[in-house]
């Protein structure tokens, strides 16, 4: 295999199934060029069916690989569990970090959920301590990743990863 990714059997579906769908307003962690961080979902689109099918906005899916793009906010891990909306990236503007993803980079559900009171105002929380091993996995894994992240971009990557794991 080119690019050993880390847990996954988390990130082969980002943890979304018919059972848990991903939704506006959950947390999970994201592939940056800053790094991993976590994000919560204000926004996905869906190609709706049809060969001139457009971008539609959805509030929920039960298939990562069904979004066409992820609006997400996004926080840096601070200290221990604690994550900030205001990232090294707009440290200098102390703005909150808004992105818009391909379901690629959606690497995984977190099971901790902001609280509702919170919302788009939350300058900061904290991850579960499963969400936070989670976190850890998957930085530590980050150059692998960054290296699938490549070769998922390469033409004909998808061949060639058929053709490692047929090996």
């Amino acid at each position: 295999m080119k690019a050993a990714a880390p847990i996954i059997t988390d990130i082969a579906d980002a943890r979304v199934t018919v059972i848990r769908p991903l939704q506006v307003g959950d947390l999970g962690f994201i592939f940056t060029t800053h790094g991993i961080m976590l994000g919560r979902v204000i926004g996905m689109a869906a190609k709706s069916s049809g060969k001139y099918g457009s971008h539609c906005p959805v509030t929920e899916t039960s298939n990562i690989a069904a979004v066409s793009n992820i609006t997400v906010q996004l926080f840096q891990n601070h200290i221990a569990r604690k994550f900030l909306s205001v990232c090294d990236a707009t440290l200098s503007f102390h703005t909150k970090y808004f992105h818009v993803i391909s379901s690629l980079q959606f690497l995984c559900l977190a099971d901790t959920r902001v609280p509702t009171s919170s919302g788009l105002d939350a300058a900061s929380f904290e991850l579960s301590p499963e969400d936070m091993v989670r976190f850890r996995t998957l930085r530590q894994g980050q150059n692998a990743l960054s290296a699938a992240m490549k070769l998922s971009k390469k033409k004909g990557a998808l061949k060639d990863l058929v053709e490692d794991s047929e090996e």
